[in-house]
């Protein structure tokens, strides 16, 4: 039985190798994440009555809790002129609200301008 024992370098006999003991180091984004419940536009039309839809209004219908970040995606044809408020909005979801004579207001948008240095 020969060739059995080279195990490389790393192998400490069954024990937890030293790698996988010492702690991570270096840099991870989880705690500065921003997540945001999607919601399709399809299913807030099906399911909030009326032109106003807020956040409020979203969690009035089930569809969110309050206290969530939103972003409306997936758009469809509005056959209504809506007023949505929401965390986020997908470019084409505004385009589609917009045509059909709505206005979308997002909550915590960062402003475009602001990235100047010195100013």
């Amino acid at each position: 039985r020969s060739g059995g024992k080279n195990r490389g370098p790393l192998f400490e006999g069954g024990q937890n190798p030293l790698w996988m003991r010492i702690p991570r180091r270096g840099f991870s984004n989880h705690r500065h994440r921003v997540a945001y419940q999607a919601l399709p536009l399809a299913r807030i039309l099906s399911r909030v009555d009326g032109n106003d839809v807020s956040l409020e209004a979203l969690a009035a219908s089930g569809l969110s809790q309050l206290g969530e970040r939103i972003k409306v995606v997936s758009p469809v044809a509005v056959d209504r002129a809506i007023t949505l408020t929401a965390h986020r909005v997908s470019a084409s979801v505004r385009q589609a609200i917009e045509a059909a004579g709505g206005s979308v207001t997002e909550i915590d948008a960062a402003p475009a301008a602001a990235s100047g240095k010195g100013a």
